[in-house]
């Protein structure tokens, strides 16, 4: 099942559920589901689907595991937006800010009273992260201060492990898993970064706006 409205199944009405049962066979994988109706998931119609899988390669390697939904969000309706872009001229829809788990940061008069997304590890123990980027618009980049990150599964493919990177960039609907080991020795908690790649298509005035950041605390206890 696939597609907008009025195509596969007809749509489903207000206070009305759907319930759609379908195999997986043998795929397995960090995956995240949307509306296909007009452009609703970005105000939000949207979440992770986790496969797990029995025979998974990695599970020997971590000893926790975390979602951590990345995405760019608008104080705009999406509709308002889009019906917006349209028009010939109209510049990209800079977000007003980025959240990760549905947190975030906007510079506004309750910004100090405002809770950070706070994903907690112990320490020297590792953790997986399945990481998905649900913009509807902005690649994001991940960072946690003093910390690598093993890759280990791209778009539901398992990967070698092989490569540690310091930065994930996720371009939206993009999904990895990452491995981080926590240190065995901290002092305080540490930034994870979800920042906004800048944006190509504006002007020189709007630049800074468009590299915004969510930036929870990676936690130990």
């Amino acid at each position: 099942m696939d597609g907008v409205s009025g195509i596969t199944q007809c749509a489903i009405l207000l206070n009305q559920s759907f319930v759609y049962t379908y195999s997986t066979g043998d795929q397995s994988g960090t995956y995240w589901y949307h509306s296909h109706y007009a452009i609703q998931y970005g105000d939000g119609l949207k979440d992770a689907l986790i496969i797990k899988d029995q025979n998974d390669p990695w599970k020997i390697f971590y000893q926790d595991e975390e979602v951590l939904q990345i995405t760019d969000w608008y104080h705009t309706s999406a509709h308002t937006l889009l019906r917006s872009y349209l028009y010939p001229g109209t510049l990209d829809p800079i977000p007003d800010t980025a959240l990760i788990n549905g947190i975030g940061q906007f510079n506004c008069t309750l910004n100090e009273t405002c809770s950070y997304y706070r994903a907690t590890i112990r320490a020297g123990t590792t953790k997986r992260y399945r990481i998905i980027n649900t913009s509807v618009y902005a690649t994001m980049t991940l960072t946690i201060d003093q910390h690598q990150i093993r890759l280990i599964e791209a778009d539901g493919i398992y990967l070698d492990g092989n490569k540690y990177i310091r930065a994930l960039r996720l371009s939206p609907g993009q999904r990895y898993s990452v491995l981080v080991t926590a240190k065995e020795k901290f002092s305080s908690s540490y930034w994870i970064r979800a920042t906004i790649r800048p944006f190509v298509y504006i002007p020189e005035s709007q630049k800074n706006k468009s590299k915004l950041y969510s930036p929870p605390i990676f936690s130990f206890k």
